[in-house]
């Protein structure tokens, strides 16, 4: 289970360097072609966001958010939808308004 879970939490991460990167790394002596347990702590600790600035500076980023012209409108909800969902790991929530 730990091998399949691992291969799909990497296909999701495909298209970010940075989340491939770190699921791609989490590795150890038991675990040699992937431990997800790990990988998902890693991600955890960098895109967590527990903390009142990492909160401020997502709800920022839905403010300033803008759809432009070249900008594909169902690329651009996900990103709301996604920044959404940090904010909610922070503890505050917001309405889809």
């Amino acid at each position: 289970m730990n091998t399949r879970a691992y291969v799909d939490l990497l296909q999701c991460c495909t298209q970010n360097i940075i989340s491939f990167g770190i699921v791609e790394s989490a590795k150890n002596k038991d675990l040699a072609n992937g431990n997800t347990a790990l990988a998902r702590k890693r991600l955890s600790e960098k895109f967590g966001g527990h903390n009142n600035a990492k909160k401020m500076k997502l709800i920022k980023q839905v403010n300033d958010s803008q759809l432009k012209k070249s900008k594909d409108p169902d690329e651009w909800i996900t990103n709301l939808e996604c920044l959404q969902q940090r904010i909610a790991e922070c503890g505050k929530t917001m309405d889809d308004n």
